[in-house]
């Protein structure tokens, strides 16, 4: 369930169309902002995004923004149960990773 913010006190810069503070909640909630006529809804990421945007650990980003999008790794691909060598490497969000035996 995700937090109610109904204070504009909650919000950075004590205004609606502020982001919810970074005191509250945890990585991984999400929160709405009530106090803004369109209600977005936040995420607190967990600071995966390495490409730009960067998004740092513990920050509250707009569901549907980029920053978004990059809190979240994702892999897509085409080939249907592929063979992966031990030893190979392959790069996911500017992070090489090694294949292990």
């Amino acid at each position: 369930m995700p937090t109610v913010i109904t204070k504009t006190a909650d919000l950075v810069g004590g205004v609606s169309s502020g982001v919810p503070l970074a005191s509250i909640g945890s990585i991984g909630d999400y929160a709405v902002n009530v106090t803004n006529t369109n209600n977005p809804v936040y995420y607190k990421s967990p600071g995966n995004a390495v490409s730009s945007p960067v998004v740092t650990a513990n920050s509250w980003v707009l569901v549907g923004s980029d920053a978004w999008k990059n809190s979240w790794p994702t892999i897509t691909g085409t080939a249907t149960n592929p063979t992966i060598t031990a030893g190979n490497s392959a790069v996911f969000n500017d992070i090489s990773v090694t294949s292990s035996g």
